[in-house]
């Protein structure tokens, strides 16, 4: 019995070493550097709108990607695909942490490999009021209230989810200096959220029930199309002339509806005279390799940065330890031997 204990402690520590050499190397290897066709800065913007539009415009929107190997199956199948842009609607991230966000940018770097620009809308998930708060992720990826034109059409990015803190009156009073502009030159308007407004025809879809305002703006805008997410499934309405689409499909948890719910996104095509949707669609992907990964990341790795003398004092100890049961068992072996 002690024998087999003295095994089992050498094999925890050599496990101890694996683990910190997994660790290194998601330091030193990893690509964390935000990837240059991600955000919402004007660099962005202008590396679209700088291509002609063609006939028609073709788009992905992806929500509550937040996964461990589904939505880097989700990207397999649009990567060659002739899209001119991406939406990540929000709940990107597992949470509001630096560490998240470095773990998430070497997903998309390494693993979406997308080339099209993506936007990023934030979700309540993706910030946190002290340690990732929105003015850090519009320091890393730009306005998270904002519009653009492309192929005439207008675009428009909101900020807003129901959480307590929500400063939804800057994407309110966005969309009231827009409406003040000739809106009827588009050809299609369309709004892209976190979280949908209150729709009496979208239960039990999880809505932002603060305020009823933005159904009023969307109706006097003539929005065409609102994508919003926060549910994680996928759901459809038309609303006072307005097509919502709630795609939450993205790799978060799915919610237990019937018919059952399922891992997708929506591949959005708008022409001269028609309007498409393709609706892509993928089994759980749970990846293992990936889950450890991000523990690594997440995890440890900061303890690694934080405190390295303290990891050093504590290799050098385990190693001693490691170097005595070696010769212990060596010891014990021997004396069977004899």
């Amino acid at each position: 019995m002690k024998k087999k204990l003295k095994y089992l402690a050498v094999s925890i520590i050599g496990l101890c070493f694996v683990l910190e050499l997994i660790v290194i190397t998601v330091i030193k290897t990893d690509d964390t550097s935000v990837p240059a066709n991600l955000g919402n800065f004007p660099k962005n913007i202008q590396a679209l709108t700088a291509k002609k539009a063609g006939d028609s415009i073709r788009f992905a929107v992806i929500g509550d990607s937040r996964s461990e190997g589904t939505m880097e199956l989700l990207a397999d199948q649009i990567r060659d695909m002739p899209i001119d842009f991406g939406v990540l609607l929000g709940d990107i991230s597992f949470k509001g942490l630096p560490q998240e966000h470095r773990w998430l940018r070497n997903e998309i770097n390494t693993e979406w490999k997308l080339s099209f620009p993506l936007f990023y809308i934030v979700g309540n998930h993706d910030i946190s009021k002290k340690k990732y708060p929105v003015a850090t992720f519009e320091k890393n990826y730009g306005p998270t209230v904002f519009s653009f034109e492309y192929g005439k059409c207008l675009f428009i990015f909101l900020r807003v989810w129901n959480v307590r803190g929500n400063d939804y009156e800057e994407s309110l009073k966005f969309l009231k200096e827009l409406n003040k502009q000739p809106l009827d030159k588009y050809h299609k308007r369309i709004v892209f959220m976190h979280q949908p407004p209150p729709i009496p025809t979208l239960s039990p879809v999880t809505e932002f029930t603060n305020t009823d305002e933005f159904n009023k703006l969307f109706e006097k805008m003539k929005i065409d199309y609102v994508f919003a997410c926060d549910f994680h499934g996928y759901a459809w309405t038309r609303y006072n002339g307005t097509i919502y689409n709630i795609t939450g499909g993205g790799g978060a948890g799915l919610v237990k509806t019937t018919p059952p719910q399922f891992y997708h996104l929506l591949v959005f095509e708008i022409g001269k005279n028609y309007v498409s949707k393709q609706i892509v669609v993928t089994p759980n992907g749970f990846n293992v390799g990936d889950h450890l990964h991000r523990f690594a990341t997440v995890g440890l790795a900061p303890l690694f940065q934080q405190y390295p003398l303290q990891i050093s004092v504590m290799n050098i100890i385990l190693l001693i330890i490691g170097v005595l049961l070696i010769i212990i068992l060596k010891k014990a072996k021997r004396i069977e031997d004899e």
